[in-house]
């Protein structure tokens, strides 16, 4: 395998980050965690990131800084994936110009998740 392909992971859930981002280390993806968007916009312009799975939670749909990150993820044509456990609101997501590829309703299975971003990173 070449060079490990980049994924930023953003979720304030602590535990969830961290789980997330060893078991896509352990894939052999290089992982940039973020538990909020400041954070997240950092990675956006220092790592360059090859896809972006965000969790959002209900209030997330209409802050501020969500709507955003978000367009900032689309200013820089990244592949997006959406986790969450509620579909409120998904359709703006999924209606704007936004480069939403996937949305997983929680709970889901890590290895659903993985095939996708291997079919986004081609990385297997």
């Amino acid at each position: 395998m070449g060079t490990a392909s980049k994924i930023l992971i953003v979720n304030s859930d602590i535990t969830d980050l961290s789980i997330t981002s060893i078991l896509f280390s352990k894939k052999g993806y290089k992982v940039f965690a973020a538990k909020n968007n400041t954070i997240a916009k950092n990675y956006l312009i220092t790592a360059k990131p090859d896809v972006v799975i965000c969790d959002m939670a209900p209030h997330d749909y209409s802050n501020e800084n969500t709507v955003g990150f978000l367009h900032d993820v689309n200013l820089m044509n990244i592949p997006l994936l959406v986790a969450s456990g509620t579909t409120l609101s998904i359709n703006k997501l999924f209606n704007s110009n936004t480069k939403l590829l996937g949305f997983f309703s929680k709970p889901f299975f890590f290895e659903d998740l993985l095939v996708k971003i291997n079919e986004i990173t081609q990385q297997a």
